[in-house]
């Protein structure tokens, strides 16, 4: 390997522990975000219940509590579809980069 093409793959991973840490970062504030709006959501539900005169007004705080929940599970699923999508980029984009260095 020379000396260009060792330059070349530190600048790939380089660039792939960026995107990695970058990757790492939105999975944590995904899963995060999701488990304090379920939090809410709970709290949330259980005060309405607790103030709810009839049944079919506990019903549709259960209704709306399980509308959230799902909400806040797809909000986690597309912020982490995303950030899986723009790491796979950077990887491609850093292979690119080392195969034209390669020569």
């Amino acid at each position: 390997m020379t000396q260009q093409e060792k330059a070349a793959r530190e600048i790939q991973y380089e660039s792939e522990d960026k995107a990695r840490q970058a990757l790492g970062d939105v999975l944590v504030s995904a899963k995060k975000a999701r488990k304090e709006t379920v939090n809410q959501a709970d709290l949330v539900c259980k005060e309405a219940k607790m103030n709810a005169t009839d049944k079919q007004a506990k019903k549709e705080a259960d209704r709306i509590h399980k509308e959230t929940i799902e909400e806040a599970k797809k909000v986690e699923a597309a912020l982490t579809k995303g950030a899986m999508e723009d790491f796979a980029k950077v990887q491609a984009k850093a292979a690119v980069k080392y195969n034209e260095t390669k020569g």
